[in-house]
């Protein structure tokens, strides 16, 4: 194993020994999959998800203290029953002062036998939709920054597939089949390579790698 990807980490579970354990490893790739679903303290409550908005904030500055080139993936869930627009307003503040460059956004859906059926002050599905297409629109321009700040980088891609004349890689803070490409020439390597390059330019939110 070269690289070993974590993804979905409960936040309330993540320890200082894990942290620790990652911080030492050379493989655990520092691009961590975190499904906060919301950081508002009252709607986390609703959601039994174990943790309040201080100690979401806490777990972040713990994280980019020990692992400074750590990049944050999260999961987002809008229009859950009582999220206020204050409390949306909180989760926006929190996905543009962190920086999320990667990240889902689902609306809350009633299913029933679960808890959240039969709760009260229901988000009308309209809104819950604008809030969703707003959120992804703030990830969407951090992940641009995200790849513009990464031109002139010298990046390690593992080399996926080919397609269309161009081969097609990630690096450590994209996940396969869900995020932006690296692209390369064919002649970089072979699926299956790991490979050493530098971030010529940007193409919407992939990039394009110059082999060294």
């Amino acid at each position: 194993l070269y690289w070993i990807r974590l993804l979905y980490l409960h936040p309330a579970k993540i320890t200082n020994e894990l942290i620790d354990v990652i911080a030492c490893s050379e493989k655990i790739l520092l691009c961590l999959d975190l499904p906060f679903q919301h950081v508002s303290t009252s709607v986390l409550k609703a959601m039994g998800r174990g943790m309040t908005q201080e100690e979401a904030e806490d777990l972040l500055c713990r994280l980019k203290e020990a692992l400074p080139p750590v990049v944050f993936r999260g999961t987002f869930l809008v229009g859950f029953p009582g999220e206020t627009e204050k409390d949306f307003e909180k989760l926006l503040d929190f996905v543009k002062r962190w920086g999320f460059p990667r990240g889902g956004v689902f609306r809350f859906s009633p299913q029933k036998g679960t808890k959240a059926y039969g709760l009260p002050n229901k988000v009308p599905p309209s809104e819950a939709r604008k809030r969703q297409s707003q959120l992804r629109r703030l990830i969407s321009e951090n992940a641009r920054k995200f790849a513009e700040s990464r031109v002139g980088r010298h990046l390690t891609v593992a080399i996926d597939e080919a397609r269309g004349g161009k081969l097609l890689g990630r690096t450590f803070a994209e996940a396969p089949d869900i995020d932006p490409v690296v692209f390369l020439p064919l002649e970089a390597g072979q699926p299956g390579d790991f490979v050493e390059g530098v971030v010529r330019s940007v193409r919407g939110l992939d990039l394009v790698l110059q082999i060294k």
